[in-house]
């Protein structure tokens, strides 16, 4: 019997891995439709996708985009710098992603699908690894038969804006990369969205967090 092809619900189609995958999935026979969540109107993004602007402060008010989904891909985020605050970067970085799992569960969506961060952890040191790890335990608390969470490493991409710091790094690890064990090594956006294309449709049932090393 064939299969019906998957509709995704993207956010964060307007960042780094969000745009990089939003073409991969452009791309693919067995996705027939991508509903990207987006705070700011932008241009057409491409073949099969639907451009929705919302209010994120309050998901419930486009419920019905959630309607028939099959996969949530959240790849919503930001840095403290940008968000200014600690309270708005919880707010991107956490309670978006939970209106809409929690919303997703309300529609019988199985499958959610995280970019989080290498080294995300309750007891970590920095504030931004802490909140990456709440909205992985949340997450995993929600219910989801499928739960797939991304740990990359620094992201080594073509960003819409220059970051020095990061230019940086990347820099130096590609200059150290023979000395530099590959679980630290930069995450290639390229390669990591090809990985979350075949996650999507291979990965069984379950909780899966994918380390840095195994994306690259």
């Amino acid at each position: 019997m064939p299969v019906s092809p998957k509709i995704v619900l993207l956010l964060g189609s307007t960042g780094l891995v969000g745009r990089s995958v939003l073409v991969q999935l452009q791309q693919d026979p067995k996705i027939g439709e991508i509903r990207c969540l987006v705070r700011t109107p932008t241009q057409d993004l491409g073949p099969k996708t639907y451009v929705h602007v919302v209010d994120f402060n309050d998901l419930t008010m486009v419920s019905h985009l959630f309607e028939n989904v099959t996969d949530i891909l959240c790849c919503i985020g930001t840095t403290i710098k940008k968000a200014k605050t600690k309270a708005m970067f919880k707010f991107v970085d956490v309670e978006i992603p939970l209106q809409a799992a929690r919303l997703g569960v309300a529609f019988g969506i199985d499958s959610f699908i995280l970019i989080s961060s290498m080294g995300a952890s309750k007891t970590a040191w920095s504030f931004y690894l802490k909140t990456k790890a709440q909205i992985e335990l949340a997450l995993q608390s929600i219910g989801f038969s499928r739960l797939i969470i991304y740990r990359p490493s620094l992201l080594d991409g073509n960003r819409n804006e220059f970051r020095c710091l990061e230019a940086v790094a990347i820099f130096l690890f590609r200059w150290c990369s023979a000395f530099i064990p590959s679980s630290f090594q930069p995450t290639i956006v390229s390669k990591f969205v090809k990985k979350i294309q075949s996650d999507l449709h291979q990965l069984e049932n379950g909780i899966h967090i994918i380390e840095s090393r195994m994306i690259h």
